[in-house]
Formats: C-alpha cells, structure tokens, sequence
C-alpha cells in the first residue's frame, strides 16, 4: 500500500504513486471518480487556497536544516514543480494523487487524468521521479 519515503533530508514523497494538477476542482473530482471506477482504491484529492494554506502551516514547524534544504533544493527542477504545484492551489486549482504500483498502473493512471485535462503528471517512485506528460 502507500508509503511515504524520504529520499533526502526534507524531501519526502508518498512512492508508487501518480501525481497530478488539475486547474478545475470539478474536473479533479470528476478524475477521481473515474480512478475509483476504473479500479484504483487510494486517490487523495487537495484542493485550492485550504491546501495551500496547510502546507504553508505544515511548513512552519520544520526544522532549520530542513527549511534550508528546501531553498537549495527550489533552485532546480524540483523548486519549479513545487512552484507549480502551489501556484495551481492559489489559483483555485486541484492535486490528485493515487496509488500505482507498477508502471502499467501509472500509465493507465496517466491515461484517465489526460482525459481530464490533467497537467504536470508524475510517477512518483521509490527511487525515480518520471514525468508522464
């Protein structure tokens, strides 16, 4: 089932799962909906300003070393998915996350989010971050 893994100090990410962004909070949910009914179990949905401002709260009780980590580490590629990623939130936008064990699930995965218009899709492994799209 889901885990949780940190690959680096502050970087932890839920393995074996596909990421998504979603500009249109009923197009998330109606992509969830069809993850359930095509059989995938875990789907966790995050939705606008409510999750923004949770992260941002959740990001006030790191440690120095970790809030530290995360200005270096939002220099490169990682920073500007995550940028993204909270800019999609602030914007009224959706994440959807859901569990794919197997590269087959992700793509199939991948598939039913496209048909959403799902954007910025990731296959979130225990050791490699793809990108779907």
């Amino acid at each position: 089932m889901a885990q949780r893994k940190c690959v680096r100090e502050g970087t932890c990410y839920p393995t074996n799962h596909v990421s998504a962004f979603i500009d249109r909070r009923a197009e998330a949910e109606e992509a969830a909906e069809a993850l359930y009914g095509a059989g995938f179990g875990d789907v966790s949905l995050f939705h606008g300003e409510a999750a923004y401002q949770a992260i941002h709260d959740a990001n006030r009780h790191d440690s120095a070393f970790a809030r530290a980590w995360r200005r270096i580490r939002d220099i490169g590629d990682e920073g500007a998915l995550h940028q993204r990623f909270l800019l999609t939130l602030r914007l009224g936008g959706s994440c959807l996350i859901v569990y794919a064990d197997s590269p087959g699930q992700a793509h199939r995965a991948h598939d039913i989010l496209a048909t959403h218009h799902a954007h910025d899709i990731w296959r979130l492994g225990a050791w490699t971050v793809e990108q779907l799209t």
